[in-house]
């Protein structure tokens, strides 16, 4: 099984917004089971992939963002 947690944010991200860190993914990823492969996107630092072959795909977001999600 294949997991993609991502973390989505606006196209528009201020500077100061690269170093606000969430736990959410880690977290997650920390905890599910080491046969499940998990994979975490950032928008910030890389593209969304929309051909993800992943079977779970989650999203996490500011409330600033929600609009993008």
């Amino acid at each position: 099984m294949r997991i993609e947690l991502v973390r989505v944010t606006h196209k528009r991200t201020r500077a100061w917004q690269l170093f606000l860190r969430t736990l959410t993914l880690p977290i997650l990823a920390a905890l599910t089971p080491s046969s499940i492969e998990v994979k975490i996107t950032d928008e910030r630092t890389e593209s969304i992939d929309y051909e993800s072959d992943a079977d779970l795909i989650g999203l996490t977001f500011l409330t600033a963002d929600a609009h993008r999600a």
